[in-house]
């Protein structure tokens, strides 16, 4: 540990080091803007916009959504929209996020358009983002995920960065303050060496001693981006991402009815000694081109790289931390993307969109001495899982109409495996006080393709396996407007085998009422998977107004989220943990927030769990462990932002 925090403090002395000589050297390779009195040309105009979609098509999650609630990570963003549900394993942990009915294994997540998910486990471990880091988040439709990646079958999310382009020196810092010695800082600098030249760096650390025994968790995260804009036509850049995190696994928490949960004292944990080190290297190289003078047809070729290592242990006891893994495991992926969109018009009232691509994966991995080895398979070093994928997606337009027509083909262990999508919206009515809407869609797509370690389990009898393992996916609802009313809904079925009994009980429905000062939001989510709530209610309400000559930007809002109780395989906890837990209470929980911008400043509190209910969720986590009238004052944090 001591070596460990050694390296911390000389990496983090040798950053501060780059950022003084970026102050000091800034006006020596800034370039001089020519000023012309009767037009000013604007200072990114060699900046291509929006080079980081994956879907003309998709809705965004913005910004302001969630700077304006003490959100720590990326599972409590989605938490609170609609059809997501998170595993909460507690702050830092690795908190499986699901839609609808797909667990974490079948959601894609993206940064900047390139998949980050563990190629082995197909989950993401959320702390390799920092919430500071995100400008929006991009929803592709449920239909039309799977283009995109390798586990993205059920829902692709494309975590877009901060990318501004400005004259002048930016920085930002984000600080937070939690209970129970949590604190979260980070610092990002941008630098505009030139009109072609920016550069974008950052660095985080987020750490908590934990409420209970054994769930103390600390992390580093560094960032930077070298952005050439070499004109109009071309952008090249480059990114670097670094992520240390040391987490303690306690297990969950042993059930007990008299709620002495409450007191860390009394809780009893189910292991005292477990704990993880995870250490990850990511890097790309990114160009992208308009070839068809066409700033929508976008041509885009990208090259990465992802290296991550994983240990755990038991503390004095060695290499024994549970029933799934029992050595160490690394993995190296390479992966090259290629993208092209082209929008055409045709017979001046068809408009379509047309992206076209490929990808390549060559993954290696390095792990030994599985517990679960049904067929013998001991000591894989340097396993080696290559795949090829092309795709194409097309988009028509015929007035009131839009449809949308996806294939994919991927290619592994010299067998082509074929997946679909085709989807539609039509407009029965819209003007200027109500509209209405109704939406269709159905994918046939591969569940596990991409869940490498059933390769290995079941690697004798991998094509039975992939025959029967395709998903069908169906849904159809409406989208509807009335003035200031707005409305959401579908049904969908989803079956895991050819055979199902066709069945649309599963449903997601989202109610908003906006206007100028109030909003106001109701979320339901019905379901009939057996690891998910069948049902799932989440709620905000929200008043916002501008005081003193609009210099200050208050959001005051209510949040309150309710869940029937369910049943949870720790399998998928990545606990490496059997066996299973249901929680016995339904899940009722109320904060309370206020958000507000000054100058230059978000400054943001949250009292959290009002009515001080002892929640559980996954594993017999605590929702939200308090302790008394004193830590309901839950989360603080402020946002500045410094322009030079």
């Amino acid at each position: 540990m001591t070596q460990i925090f050694n390296n911390n403090i000389k990496s983090i002395f040798v950053l501060l080091l780059i950022i003084a000589s970026i102050f000091f050297t800034f006006d020596i390779f800034a370039q001089p803007i020519k000023k012309d009195t009767v037009y000013h040309s604007p200072f990114d105009t060699n900046k291509i916009s929006n080079p980081y979609i994956l879907d003309k098509n998709s809705d965004t999650i913005g910004l302001q959504s969630f700077i304006w609630s003490d959100r720590r990570n990326l599972s409590e963003i989605l938490n609170d929209k609609a059809g997501y549900f998170i595993n909460y394993l507690g702050v830092g942990g690795w908190n499986p996020i699901n839609f609808n009915n797909f667990d974490d294994r079948h959601i894609g997540i993206f940064r900047d358009g390139v998949q980050i998910n563990d190629n082995f486990f197909g989950g993401f471990d959320e702390e390799n983002i920092s919430v500071s880091e995100i400008q929006k988040i991009e929803e592709v439709s449920n239909i039309s995920s799977f283009l995109y990646g390798m586990n993205s079958s059920g829902k692709a999310l494309n975590i877009i960065t901060k990318d501004a382009f400005q004259p002048t020196l930016f920085s930002q810092l984000r600080y937070s303050q939690d209970r129970y010695g949590a604190l979260f800082a980070d610092f990002s600098l941008n630098v505009p060496f030139s009109k072609k030249f920016n550069f974008i760096f950052g660095i985080n650390s987020h750490f908590t001693d934990g409420y209970y025994q054994n769930s103390d968790f600390n992390v580093w995260r560094g960032r930077m981006k070298l952005n050439f804009y070499a004109s109009p036509k071309l952008n090249v850049k480059a990114s670097f991402y670094h992520t240390k995190i040391n987490r303690r696994l306690n297990g969950g928490l042993v059930y007990n009815t008299d709620d002495t949960l409450k007191n860390p004292n009394f809780a009893e944990v189910n292991s005292l000694g477990e704990y993880e080190r995870f250490s990850n290297y990511y890097f790309d190289i990114t160009a992208n081109a308009n070839l068809f003078n066409d700033i929508n047809s976008l041509t885009k070729f990208t090259f990465y790289t992802n290296n991550s290592s994983r240990i755990i242990r038991n503390g004095e006891n060695g290499i024994d931390p549970g029933e799934f893994m029992k050595d160490d495991f690394h993995n190296i992926q390479y992966g090259l993307s290629f993208k092209q969109y082209y929008n055409k018009k045709l017979l001046n009232f068809i408009e379509t969109k047309i992206l076209a691509g490929c990808n390549a994966y060559f993954n290696l991995y390095n792990f030994s001495k599985l517990s679960y080895n049904p067929y013998n398979i001991v000591d894989m070093y340097f396993v080696q899982n290559n795949l090829l994928t092309g795709f194409y997606k097309i988009d028509f337009n015929i007035k009131n109409l839009d449809i949308s027509y996806s294939n994919k083909g991927d290619y592994v262990y010299n067998k082509l495996y074929g997946q679909f999508g085709l989807e539609g919206k039509y407009k029965i009515i819209e003007n200027n006080d109500y509209s209405l809407t109704i939406k269709s869609g159905y994918n046939n797509t591969i569940k596990e393709f991409d869940y490498n370690y059933f390769m290995f389990y079941f690697l004798n009898y991998y094509e039975y396996y992939f025959n029967w393992s395709r998903k069908k996916y169906f849904e159809i609802g409406t989208e509807a407007r009335y003035k200031s009313l707005y409305l959401d809904a579908y049904n969908y079925y989803l079956s895991y085998w050819p055979y199902s009994k066709f069945s649309l009980t599963n449903g997601n429905y989202t109610l908003k009422y906006l206007t100028k000062y109030i909003d106001v939001s109701l979320n339901t989510i019905y379901s009939n998977n057996y690891y998910i709530p069948s049902l799932f209610m989440k709620s905000d309400v929200v008043y916002h107004n501008f005081f003193f000559n609009n210099k200050l930007d208050l959001k005051v809002g209510i949040s309150l989220k309710y869940f029937t109780k369910t049943y949870v395989n720790n399998f998928f906890t990545y606990h490496y943990l059997s066996g299973w837990n249901v929680s016995e209470k339904d899940f009722f929980n109320t904060d309370f927030y206020v958000g507000a911008r000054i100058g230059t400043a978000n400054v943001n509190f949250t009292v959290a769990n009002i009515f001080d209910n002892l929640n559980y969720t996954t594993a017999i986590y605590p929702y939200d462990a308090r302790g008394g009238f004193l830590n309901t004052i839950a989360r603080f944090s402020i946002v500045w932002d410094f322009n030079r």
